[in-house]
């Protein structure tokens, strides 16, 4: 079934209007319908039947003008007219700005919310086995996939009050967080916060500091956060610091920024005040070294002579002195307090400092 989407793009594309205002794009539908049939399982909550089916070819222009001008407003375009496809082709781009990677993060929560009203599997399959089979697709399913498939997995799943039967089990969990592909991760860190595991607690932190994806690394630090606020400050905190990864240490800022909240302030603000701190003495030299013997000093003692010699170091290349928080690091922290507090007091880390002691 997820085959047919190449080619889904290219061939005429309906979508069905339904009773509350709804579009979903289908395969085929007409006036009337009480069924509806996507390329990714069948619509499972028609109440009332379709009461208008429009061609979204039509659309083909406004989007294209869209996605190339405005990639937030294309996404957004595209699920209010119910074009799954679209949304399924924008978390897969290659984008360069922040805007598109949060337009991008966006989408994949919207096709979550498809995916829930979606049924990819036979009419026919048990309810037993449904878990076990959905689970299985996301094996090999793309990260835009595995957010239709994480959709229908969580409209299944009765949240943190479901049985061990009627949920994805702590080992499956475990295994997703530490697969190769972005979309099975992407499930595992929405399902694990869907059913409040807490003893993901720690996995969790580590794919938000560490993942490969943005995308699952800023769903994992959402899940972190909904666990409980100041265990995810402190997690990030403690990043700040202790990351050998300068990687992880810059995402960790990044999120106390996004999602920080009671002491996100003072954990950013303390290794700020690092930065302008110089260690002492300790340097570091790229180049090369060379003693040269220019004479000697002469000192007669009690009828001994000691030559001393007099040595001059010829070098050549750049010595730079030890930074107890990187510059990258320092702009980056600059960046997450003004996100976290709407304040601008200056560009440098002593405008930062200056107004943390007048606050």
């Amino acid at each position: 079934m997820w085959l047919l989407l190449p080619l889904l793009v290219q061939a005429p594309m309906t979508s069905a209007i339904l009773n509350d205002g709804t579009r979903v794009q289908c395969m085929q539908a007409q006036v009337g319908d009480v069924r509806l049939e996507t390329p990714w399982g069948r619509r499972v909550d028609l109440s009332t039947p379709v009461l208008a089916v429009e061609d979204l070819n039509n659309e083909t222009l406004v989007l294209t003008i869209l996605k190339e001008n405005d990639y937030a407003l294309w996404v957004k375009h595209a699920s209010e007219r119910g074009m799954i496809s679209v949304l399924l082709e924008a978390v897969e781009q290659e984008v360069d700005t922040e805007k598109k990677i949060q337009a991008q993060y966006k989408a994949l929560n919207l096709l979550e919310t498809w995916g829930r009203r979606l049924d990819p599997l036979p009419e026919r399959t048990p309810a037993k086995k449904r878990l076990d089979a959905l689970w299985k697709k996301l094996s090999s399913a793309s990260i835009g996939e595995a957010a239709l498939l994480s959709g229908r997995l969580q409209f299944l799943i009765d949240g943190p009050s479901a049985t061990p039967m009627q949920r994805i089990g702590l080992a499956d969990l475990r295994r997703g967080l530490r697969h190769r592909r972005a979309g099975p991760r992407w499930s595992s860190v929405s399902l694990g916060s869907w059913q409040q595991e807490e003893d993901l607690w720690w996995l969790t932190g580590e794919t938000s500091l560490k993942d490969d994806s943005f995308l699952v690394a800023q769903r994992a630090a959402e899940a972190l956060f909904a666990l409980g606020t100041s265990e995810a400050e402190d997690r990030w905190g403690r990043a700040l610091w202790r990351e050998s990864s300068m990687a992880a240490r810059l995402m960790a800022a990044k999120h106390l920024g996004r999602f920080g909240r009671n002491k996100a302030v003072d954990f950013l603000i303390y290794p700020l005040a690092a930065s302008i701190q110089k260690s002492g003495g300790h340097s570091v030299f790229f180049g090369n070294r060379v003693s040269v013997v220019q004479g000697f000093d002469v000192e007669v003692a009690q009828g001994a002579s000691i030559a001393r010699p007099r040595v001059s170091v010829l070098q050549d290349g750049s010595s730079l002195q030890v930074r107890v928080v990187s510059v990258q690091l320092t702009r980056q922290l600059m960046a997450s307090l003004k996100q976290l507090t709407g304040a601008d007091p200056g560009p440098a880390p002593q405008d930062w400092l200056r107004w943390y002691e007048s606050r």
